[in-house]
């Protein structure tokens, strides 16, 4: 995949795909990712308290996000 998109919510893929630029159909839930990512992490880390410190951080980062996406959201359709 030379870059991901998420035209549907939670899922991703490659970029160039869409246009016919790239064979590669796969799609990839967000939740796919995540867990990949953290099964990594984990194996990295291997400490339990430092990967929940990280766990508890990356939540928070993504609530803050998520916040600051509805808020754009609202203000978007507020005009």
């Amino acid at each position: 995949m030379s870059a991901i998109f998420g035209r549907v919510a939670g899922r991703s893929g490659c970029r160039t795909h869409r246009h016919g630029l790239c064979g590669n159909a796969a799609i990839i839930r967000q939740d796919r990712i995540e867990y990949r990512v953290f099964d990594r992490l984990r194996c990295a880390f291997d400490i339990p308290e430092l990967m929940t410190a990280f766990t508890k951080g990356l939540a928070k980062e993504r609530r803050k996000l998520e916040h600051q996406n509805g808020t754009a959201d609202i203000d978007r359709l507020g005009r």
